[in-house]
């Protein structure tokens, strides 16, 4: 809310002071004046700051108007994001989400079971939650430079399989409730 109320003030200073301009002219021309923008198809600041409040509205009044869903996920394809970022993707969606410390303990449980930092090796990472809490199951990251040889030979080019290159973190055990 208060990101579409600095849009409507920052719209209504560049209307206010456009409104000044317009009647100056209008003054010095002695007949009526209406201006457009010169170029067809292009917005002005006004219009294009009146988008965006319409449609931070529209986000206000969903997110009013319906229940925040329990569960999301994210697909991060190609991406060298660590766990801080993760964990700004996550938050950014519109559900109930992990809390930022659990994404990543479920990061830093995914490098213990590779076995060593990802640093900058390309992966995707897909991150699924319920009500608050990361699904251990469905969670993974894969990195194709960490993929291994399987033991298995296709029959059709001799070669060993590889792995998928997917890893998960180990689900911490539940602290015991008194």
């Amino acid at each position: 809310m208060q990101r579409a109320d600095g849009l409507r003030n920052e719209q209504q200073k560049i209307t206010e002071k456009f409104d000044k301009l317009v009647l100056k002219i209008t003054e010095l021309l002695g007949v009526p004046v209406n201006v457009m923008p010169a170029v067809a198809g292009q917005l002005s600041n006004i219009q294009k700051l009146a988008i965006q409040v319409q449609g931070i509205d529209e986000n206000i009044f969903r997110l009013q108007s319906n229940d925040v869903p329990d569960h999301g996920a994210i697909d991060l394809l190609d991406t060298t994001a660590g766990p801080n970022e993760i964990a700004m993707a996550v938050l950014m969606t519109e559900a109930v989400c992990p809390p930022a410390e659990e994404i990543q303990q479920w990061y830093a449980g995914v490098e213990v079971s590779i076995g060593q930092p990802l640093g900058d090796h390309v992966r995707r990472v897909y991150l699924t939650w319920r009500n608050g809490r990361i699904d251990y199951g469905e969670s993974y990251i894969q990195v194709g430079d960490f993929c291994r040889p399987t033991g298995t030979l296709s029959i059709h080019t001799g070669l060993q399989y590889l792995d998928n290159g997917i890893f998960r973190a180990e689900m911490p055990a539940e602290p015991v409730k008194a």
